[in-house]
């Protein structure tokens, strides 16, 4: 397989799944705020590792595990997925980028 560069998988992600880098946007401020953080906000319920792992692959990575991390995702985020983004329901790497 021929190996592309980021902006090339990006592309190619984004056609897949019918997004836009605005998409990517929403997806990395839910990174902020549902993944994983430092300090006094760390203990926060809706904040985990799999909500980080989930939306940093997706991301940074172009790659979508949700059978993966779904059973450990917080219900807050899933219900953004499942209502915003019902496409990343699913396993795809086929656009992963290293």
């Amino acid at each position: 397989m021929e190996k592309k560069d980021k902006i090339q998988c990006e592309k190619e992600f984004l056609e897949h799944f019918k997004m836009t880098r605005d998409d990517l946007t929403i997806l990395w401020r839910w990174f902020l705020e549902y993944g994983m953080t430092r300090g006094q906000n760390e203990n926060l319920p809706h904040q985990c590792r799999a909500n980080h792992y989930f939306l940093q692959e997706i991301c940074q990575y172009y790659k979508v595990d949700w059978k993966g991390w779904n059973k450990r995702l917080t219900p807050e985020l899933k219900v953004l997925v499942t209502n915003m983004y019902p496409q990343l329901m699913t396993n795809n790497d086929n656009f992963e980028w290293l």
